[in-house]
């Protein structure tokens, strides 16, 4: 395989206008690669980040289950200027689920642990909904954002500048248990455990700590171990300690009011100017949360598009060069995408989720045919992966969040309409 960079100046753009592409293509794929490299895709793109005042992105594009481009879009950095690469990291916010929810059937695979058991009987931890003691709440449930746990007030205030000191086991039994110090009716729903669909953040914190407890690891070494190292993701990690500042992108929020009381988590040597005009890029520190198994990753699009191939390559049987296919057996990847049957909670429809599978749930918003997928939002991120197995078609976007506009989504649309 080769890789070319090109440099791609757009004249008028807002962003100051740098686009690096790196044609990675494989085997039979150099028309397609052509197709995807029109400038004209990439003037679009630019042209989307402008209309959601977004800094930089990163993305990949798969193709017949093979990584025909990556590219990065505008700026990493404002203040130094520093580009966005396909090689520059990024949290990816709550796509980091199909990290955790590999790990876990990972671990399913080797025998720890069957779906329905309760977790309560793996985590050390008597995990049950105060409205439903005598229900248990199962792995399945967990995965399937069904067990009834939801992200109360305590969730959001985790969130800290730099690493997290606070142990995750310590952190789920103060919110978990009745007796907690983060304890309060919020933290669960009022229905009972597999009765309906709610997002919840925290159960995939607890998934976290099912995966440190069966596999005598912590969270972090055993993604590193079991998911990063396999796929060659050497730049992946959780953690900030030891991290080299200028290969990470600096989370972007865009504000039209006062940024120091409607944004958070703030880079603390950044002042706004004095005068806003029609809004600012507010640059947010780099943060991690105790609950990190639900969306603390740190990737970028050329990395994280190996996770892609090698569930395409579970399904598909296509072995892109590289790529471990044998990160999950292939009817552990088939059982993860199956509708598993979630029902929304009455009277308030579960935002777009019309068929969740174990972790990744279908996304006809993205186009035509069955493709599954997984979006992350977090402050000064927005995050969109996925993949289409009938043709092989898969896109990963990290950039920094959008205002009003949502540029993940529309560039999903693009990639996954193309004929």
């Amino acid at each position: 395989m080769s890789t070319r960079r090109r440099f791609l100046a757009v004249a008028g753009s807002a962003l100051g206008a740098l686009a690096i592409s790196d044609r990675t293509p494989g085997a039979g794929a150099a028309a397609r690669a052509e197709r995807v490299l029109d400038p004209a895709f990439e003037r679009w793109v630019l042209e989307q980040m402008r209309l959601g005042r977004v800094p930089g992105l990163t993305l990949a594009i798969i193709d017949g289950s093979q990584l025909v481009h990556t590219a990065g879009y505008g700026w990493a950095d404002l203040e130094s200027r520093r580009p966005m690469t396909s090689q520059t990291l990024l949290n990816i916010a709550s796509v980091t689920k199909t990290i955790t929810g590999t790990a876990v059937m990972q671990l399913w695979e080797r025998g720890k642990f069957q779906l329905d058991d309760d977790v309560s009987a793996h985590v050390g931890l008597e995990v049950r909904n105060p409205a439903h003691p005598r229900t248990p709440i199962t792995i399945q449930q967990l995965l399937t954002h069904t067990s009834s746990i939801a992200d109360g007030p305590a969730y959001k205030t985790s969130y800290v500048c730099g690493d997290t000191s606070t142990p995750l086991n310590r952190w789920l039994q103060d919110y978990l248990q009745p007796d907690g110090s983060l304890f309060e009716p919020k933290n669960f729903h009022d229905w009972k455990p597999g009765a309906y669909y709610a997002y919840s953040n925290v159960a995939y914190g607890l998934l976290g700590r099912l995966i440190e407890t069966c596999s005598g690891l912590s969270y972090v070494e055993y993604c590193r171990r079991h998911v990063f190292e396999p796929l060659g993701m050497r730049r992946s990690r959780f953690e900030l300690a030891g991290m080299d500042r200028t290969e990470h992108a600096t989370p972007y929020s865009y504000a039209t009011t006062d940024p120091m009381s409607s944004v958070r988590l703030i880079e603390p040597s950044w002042r706004p100017p004095e005068q806003i005009g029609e809004g600012v890029s507010v640059p947010h520190c780099l943060y991690s949360f105790v609950t990190m198994a639900d969306g603390g990753a740190r990737t970028n699009a050329a990395e994280y598009s190996r996770l892609l191939l090698a569930y395409l390559n579970a399904l598909n049987g296509t072995g892109a060069p590289g790529v471990s296919s044998r990160l999950l057996q292939r009817q552990t990847v088939q059982r993860m995408l199956t509708d598993q049957h979630v029902r929304p909670v009455p009277d308030a429809p579960a935002r777009g989720i019309a068929i969740q599978g174990l972790t990744w749930a279908m996304k006809p918003q993205y186009g035509a045919g069955e493709i599954w997928g997984h979006s992350g939002a977090d402050p000064g991120v927005a995050t969109v992966a996925a993949i289409r197995p009938q043709d092989g078609r898969g896109l990963v976007v990290i950039g920094q969040s959008s205002w009003q506009h949502n540029v993940v989504l529309e560039i999903a649309k693009y990639v996954f309409a193309w004929v």
